[in-house]
């Protein structure tokens, strides 16, 4: 029942997923361009690379499918299409909580063209909001709390776009620098190329401009929301059901929460980061919290951010510290899978 179930979700979610599949990205699409950057790896022993093959194997299988039959996929195929999505959940969990898993795979192949951490982020996140959805379903103890019998309301919170007062066109690269300086990250930002500099192309698009409004993302208003209203006693789910995936600010807001206590979480991350985006200095003093809960969250997010804005600019200029440590998570979960890779290795 729960296999018929879950091929019926996947059925109703081909839509999205053939959209995602098929976004433009430059000349061609970001299932073609993981397609052919993937079949261009080396053969390797890496885990990394391993698993990037499994999943183009199940791509390219899918994407046949999905020629062969544009309007509905066969009920013979759909259970195997069904599998097919969750070992790629699987394969990328293991692929991002691989510590280092770029470093990993740029030591045998040259870094792609197009954003393929997002590209991976995409493609598991409609199986990992299935597997959610199903284990909410299944334990008898969070039917019971969050789906039986409940009665559901709508409604809107306010979300007026916030000012955002820009740097100077001189302290752009100044920013960039001093958080190098205080990570200790030893390489320098100046390759000769002005193009190069850390916000050169925003401070191009800005130029001359002091202020620009940004909306309050609406996983970090809702998350905030609830939590006012955990305090007056009314509990909420910790699960926020957005329709999209979260980006990297919003990701990285909803860490700084969970660091000091306060656990919310969204079906994932795209890992790419939106600008203009404003921090909730507003929204979290109207939450309710005292000052000095307020500055710790500050702090955690401001860290959080540093420390990927300064990974983002090692992995922009390739000159990273190899660990030894590049070994995935010890706590993998074994799947029983009904089909083995042979049945996504033939093409059709």
């Amino acid at each position: 029942m729960v296999d018929s179930f879950k091929a019926d979700v996947h059925k109703f979610s081909l839509p999205k997923f053939r959209q995602r599949l098929n976004k433009q990205s430059g000349a061609t699409t970001l299932g073609i361009a993981f397609r052919s950057y993937v079949s261009s790896l080396p053969d390797s022993d890496s885990p990394v690379v391993r698993s990037l093959k499994d999943i183009d194997y199940i791509l390219s299988w899918v994407a046949d499918l999905l020629q062969d039959y544009p309007q509905e996929i066969p009920e013979d195929d759909l259970d195997a299409f069904a599998e097919g999505m969750d070992r790629i959940n699987v394969l990328i969990r293991n692929v991002l909580e691989t510590s280092n898993w770029t470093t990993q795979l740029f030591k045998v192949a040259s870094e792609p063209t197009f954003p393929l951490e997002r590209f991976l982020r995409k493609m598991s996140s409609i199986p990992n909001a299935i597997d959610t959805l199903l284990k909410c379903a299944h334990s008898p103890r969070l039917y019971r709390r969050f789906l039986a019998q409940q009665e559901l309301k709508v409604k809107t919170l306010p979300n007026q776009p916030q000012q955002i007062r820009l740097p100077a066109s001189d302290q752009w690269a100044e920013t960039s620098k001093q958080l190098l300086a205080n990570s200790a990250a030893n390489f320098s930002l100046n390759d000769g190329k002005e193009e190069n500099q850390p916000g050169y192309s925003l401070c191009r698009r800005f130029s001359g401009v002091e202020i620009v409004h940004g909306p309050v993302h609406c996983e970090c208003l809702l998350a905030l929301h609830l939590l006012g209203e955990n305090r007056t006693g009314v509990l909420s789910v910790q699960y926020l059901g957005v329709s999209k995936l979260s980006c990297l600010a919003c990701w990285g807001f909803l860490k700084a929460l969970r660091d000091n206590g306060i656990v919310f979480y969204t079906k994932g991350s795209h890992a790419k980061a939106y600008f203009p985006w404003k921090f909730l200095d507003q929204e979290v003093n109207q939450a309710g919290l005292p000052k000095e809960f307020q500055a710790r969250i500050t702090t955690s997010f401001f860290i959080n951010m540093s420390e990927i804005y300064v990974q983002r600019l090692r992995d922009q200029k390739r000159i990273r510290k190899l660990s030894d440590s590049s070994t995935g998570s010890s706590s993998e979960t074994e799947h029983a899978w009904k089909y083995t890779m042979e049945r996504f290795k033939r093409r059709r």
